[in-house]
């Protein structure tokens, strides 16, 4: 029987840092070697079913994703954690109150929790719902219904692996970085002059936003947050 691919990969196109209108939001971004997007399955019905047929490399995330097969030769993407082992059966998700104190979890309610070596700790249980720590140090109440993984999530090798030459970046689809003091003063507040001036101001963006520790969030945090994580002028 062929196996049935109920995720599988798909052609990603890189929009080169530009949003729906066109407009570059990130900047020196474009180029780079064409990649494909492992589409996970976040609620798989009677997960207990699958089991774990091995590891794949993900260019869009910093985890692993493994692969999972039941029976009936279907096949699903999820992302891996470091408890996984090839053979055994897949746990699934699970809400948070079926979790011990002190447990680590990821993939909470499918948005927390989701970038490679990272993992949330479960610290107390009420009425309100499940507190737990987050990896920035933050500690948010959350319901006790979302759903989680059980386990730290796995760090792949590309994280941290040391880029030798330029055609690496090139190829991972990062363009050259032009300094703003070589630019003229149309270009960037730190253009112009004669010789190699420093700018004669605070470090800044194009747009004039000072890039140095000042706090530019301007939302306050949400309710169910109970401990903020710290902020960058707080940090010692």
């Amino acid at each position: 029987m062929a196996t049935l691919w109920k995720g599988g990969c798909s052609p990603f196109k890189d929009q080169a840092g530009r949003n729906n209108q066109g407009r570059i939001t990130v900047r020196r971004r474009g180029a780079g070697v064409k990649k494909h997007f492992r589409n996970v399955s976040w609620d798989l019905p009677n997960a207990d079913q699958f089991k774990i047929q091995g590891f794949e490399y993900d260019p869009h995330r910093t985890a692993k994703v493994a692969f999972i097969k039941n029976e009936n030769e279907q096949k699903y993407f999820v992302i891996a954690t470091e408890k996984m082992k090839v053979g055994e059966a897949y746990q699934g998700f699970k809400a948070l109150k079926d979790f011990p104190l002190g447990a680590e979890v990821s993939n909470i309610d499918m948005k927390f929790v989701r970038a490679g070596g990272t993992a949330a700790v479960i610290l107390e249980k009420g009425k309100n719902g499940v507190l737990i720590r987050l990896p920035s140090g933050e500690t948010r109440m959350i319901d006790e219904n979302a759903k989680a993984t059980e386990g730290r999530l796995t760090l792949h090798e590309k994280v941290g692996k040391r880029i030798k030459n330029a055609g690496t970046n090139r190829r991972l689809g990062v363009r050259p970085h032009v300094r703003g003091v070589a630019m003229n003063p149309v270009d960037h507040p730190h253009g112009g002059g004669e010789g190699k001036a420093s700018g004669g101001r605070p470090s800044v963006t194009p747009w004039g936003i000072i890039t140095k520790g000042k706090p530019t969030r301007l939302k306050p945090w949400p309710k169910c947050v109970i401990t903020p994580r710290k902020r960058a002028y707080e940090r010692k």
